[in-house]
């Protein structure tokens, strides 16, 4: 999806093969996972002082991104699981999701970290 937008094609050229219904909540739900895996990469980098030397200049940054895919992966670890991350259906009028579609017990919970 990010390609087709920044190669000015259809957003939804990717989302062909769901029906046309859903392709706006697939988005949504492919922009939200990308999202989670780009904030878990860059709390993976701040806090870990190794992976973070490969950020601090632009020799090192090239370096870095030239290993093979394998090296890559073994240096961030496990950051996130995508999968976790839900589809919605039901949005509020700013565009997040509906309170229908949290999950039981979120309004509990922070009431009780808010007590806390």
């Amino acid at each position: 999806m990010r390609c087709d937008v920044e190669h000015v094609h259809d957003w939804d050229r990717s989302l062909v093969s769901y029906s046309v219904d859903e392709r706006e909540h697939i988005a949504y739900w492919r922009t939200r996972q990308m999202e989670e895996l780009a904030c878990a990469a860059y709390r993976k980098i701040i806090s870990d002082p190794v992976l973070q030397s490969n950020f601090y200049d632009d020799s090192a940054l090239e370096a870095f991104w030239q290993r093979p895919d394998d090296d890559l992966r073994l240096a961030f670890g496990n950051v996130c699981d995508i999968t976790r991350v839900r589809l919605f259906r039901k949005y509020d009028s700013y565009g997040r999701a509906h309170p229908s579609e949290w999950p039981k017990g979120l309004f509990e919970s922070l009431a009780l970290r808010k007590s806390a």
